[in-house]
């Protein structure tokens, strides 16, 4: 029992302080982890714009009139031959 304020006055300050600097090295690197995430993020919705802007393009010319017609014509010419 005669330790015990050295240890109140020593030893739990040092843990305290231990424990404060972990605390923040993990928030830290929680931080980190999250900035890497959300890059990654921006650049999935950037390429999921880019796809969308092809998709839309390639519907308009499967649905566009010509795009038909030119089908059925490539139609009889094959069943022509």
């Amino acid at each position: 029992m005669d330790n015990l304020p050295f240890m109140l006055f020593f030893v739990l300050p040092i843990v305290i302080i231990a424990m404060v600097f972990s605390h923040k090295q993990k928030m830290a690197k929680a931080n980190a982890n999250g900035n890497a995430g959300s890059d990654q993020v921006k650049a999935l919705e950037a390429e999921l714009k880019s796809v969308k802007e092809r998709l839309n393009t390639l519907e308009a010319i499967v649905t566009d009139d010509k795009y038909q017609l030119n089908q059925e014509f490539s139609k009889l010419k094959s069943a022509n031959e």
